[in-house]
């Protein structure tokens, strides 16, 4: 279903930060890095995408890109929402 969204509306960031996190979930994780830096280059700036980038590259084995990605999710996101509470979660993992 996200995938027809995605394709009906490519251009739309959310629908990418979407499908993003639902890959992450799958284990599809490549996959999930590419819809979510999708969805930075299209303009979504409310820290979803960059915290699901920063889970990716945890479970990829490269913390500095995760740290990286973890910090612009907090930048973007404010304390209660899932941007923030996963990158304070998963950043602490890194450190």
């Amino acid at each position: 279903m996200l995938e027809t969204s995605v394709a009906t509306n490519p251009e739309l960031p959310m629908s990418r930060t979407n499908l993003g996190l639902v890959l992450f979930e799958l284990g599809e994780i490549d996959r999930a890095i590419s819809e979510s830096k999708l969805a930075i280059e299209l303009g979504d700036l409310c820290g979803e995408a960059e915290a699901n980038l920063g889970r990716c590259y945890l479970a990829q084995g490269d913390p500095a890109r995760a740290r990286e990605m973890f910090e612009a999710a907090l930048q973007l996101s404010s304390p209660g929402e899932w941007a923030y509470d996963t990158a304070v979660e998963f950043g602490a993992k890194v450190d």
